[in-house]
């Protein structure tokens, strides 16, 4: 997908997404009830202050697919690659 485009996914498709510009800015809105909502607010890291938010290592990828889990979600990549 380029710039402004929209992509539609129902609930339960399996589905992921790759990175190919050195920037990228995008807007994901989720309806709440299929567990994606808990899961972010287990796995997210609140950010405090005005600083920008710093890149970091990430989950531990077995802790990720655990927690997902435990949320519903399945943990289908990685992506494949452009």
């Amino acid at each position: 997908m380029g710039a402004g485009a929209l992509a539609l996914l129902p609930r339960g498709l399996a589905h992921g997404f790759v990175v190919t510009s050195p920037q990228a800015r995008f807007l994901t809105l989720h309806t709440p009830g299929g567990g994606f909502d808990e899961f972010v607010a287990e796995m997210g890291v609140p950010l405090t202050g005005s600083d920008p938010a710093q890149a970091g290592p990430g989950p531990d990828p077995e802790e990720l697919t655990r927690i997902a889990a435990s949320h519903g979600i399945r943990i289908v990549g990685p992506p494949l690659l452009p």
